[in-house]
Formats: structure tokens, sequence, C-alpha cells
């Protein structure tokens, strides 16, 4: 089946891009209890580089497994174990399983905290700010210290 993700879908540095299409293989197999549903995926998502900023798509498998429990087991299990046991657990409302939600929260649990465009990323210049990976070898910049402006003052007067 084919989802189409809506506008919320990502953080501030990571999202999966609205209207972006979705093909989801999604089994679902009767259990004592309830339902098991299993979920597979490919999503496209848009990142921002930690160290150079730069944005980039990388596409994730999601495997996802969740089971939905019977409103007669969710009784049975407070009656045997008291209202702690089944506070996190999925209830099977009628015979349909919204999977938008389900999906929202597992691609963004899924998504990497600190993404790296590449693992040998080298970042930004911190004095200038450009990609360092543009930047030549021998790249560099002098550096006083606010201390000695005066005296870089006096040289150069001295040397004109």
């Amino acid at each position: 089946m084919d989802l189409v993700v809506g506008d919320d879908l990502g953080t501030s540095v990571m999202r999966v891009e609205p209207g972006t299409v979705l093909h989801v293989n999604a089994t679902a197999q009767s259990m004592t209890d309830g339902v098991l549903l299993r979920i597979s995926t490919q999503v496209p998502v848009t990142s921002a580089c930690v160290r150079c900023l730069d944005e980039f798509t990388e596409d994730v498998d999601l495997q996802l497994d969740e089971l939905y429990f019977t409103p007669e087991a969710i009784k049975r299990m407070v009656a045997d174990e008291g209202e702690e046991a089944v506070e996190d657990l999925q209830i099977l409302e009628a015979d349909e399983i919204e999977l938008e939600p389900l999906l929202r929260d597992a691609i963004i649990a899924d998504m990497e905290f600190s993404p790296l465009c590449s693992d040998d990323c080298e970042g930004l210049c911190e004095t200038c700010g450009e990609p360092l990976r543009d930047l030549p070898a021998d790249h560099a910049h002098e550096l006083l210290d606010p201390r000695f402006s005066k005296l870089a003052a006096l040289l150069a007067d001295a040397e004109k």
C-alpha cells in the first residue's frame, strides 16, 4: 500500500518531505489476544549535517512490529495484574488500525540524533565558516591576540 507523508513528519534538523509517497508492506497476523502488525518500508530522510550544515537525503529501512490487543484481553490483564500492566499497550479498536501515527512515531524514533553527510566530514572552518572540504590544504587565518593589536598597528606604521 502507498501512504502520502503529511506536513509534520520530522524534527528541526531531519524530515521526510511532505507529499513523499511511502510504499509500505504491512501484514497482520492473528494472535491469541490480538493482532501482530508487521510493517516494512524505505523512508527518504532529508537531514542537515551537524558538522558542515549541508543538506543530504538518505534512505532509511524501517522494520516495525506492533502488537494490538483486543479489548477483552486488556480487561483480562487488568483483572489479573492491575491497570499498570496495560498502560503502554496498544488496543485494537474495531477492525481497523491507523498506520500514520504508528509510522510517524517509528520514523522519528529511528532518525539519527546527530546526522553526518559522511563519516569523514571535516565540518566548517571556525574562522571563515567555509566547508573545509572546499578549502586548500594550506588554508589558514592569521589570528592576532587582541592584546597585541596596538603593537600590530605600530608595526604596520613602521613598515610604511
